[in-house]
């Protein structure tokens, strides 16, 4: 398993954009390439755009996905983004906690007391 936390790629672009070379991708695959390798990779910044460049997630070779997001609008963007999730569903199986994880919609421990109030099923 390979957690990325909230290591970025650099700016919201395009998975198909190469990483800032100033970013934690960039310095991930040119010291740890091997390293990288993984069956299971928990996305990046809630599946942000920020993250999961092509080449990572090449580099990763993970098949499992796991994205933690929502189900709420994060202060200026929804996420998980649609472009990432469609680069992730291409190379195997993902898993959302703002689909797959029916306590994220209620639970105040994962959304938090006041948005959750702002949360429609």
């Amino acid at each position: 398993m390979l957690f990325m936390g909230d290591a970025e790629a650099g700016g919201r672009s395009l998975p198909s954009t190469k990483p800032k070379p100033s970013s934690i991708e960039v310095e991930l695959l040119a010291c740890c390439t091997a390293e990288l390798k993984a069956d299971v990779l928990v996305v990046g910044h809630h599946g942000s755009k920020t993250s999961s460049r092509t080449a990572f997630l090449a580099a990763a070779g993970a098949h499992l996905f796991l994205v933690s997001a929502g189900p709420t609008k994060y202060p200026t963007v929804v996420l998980p983004d649609d472009e990432i999730i469609t680069e992730l569903e291409g190379r195997g199986q993902v898993f959302r906690t703002d689909f797959d994880d029916g306590a994220c919609a209620t639970s105040a421990e994962k959304v938090g007391p006041t948005r959750r109030k702002t949360w429609r099923l």
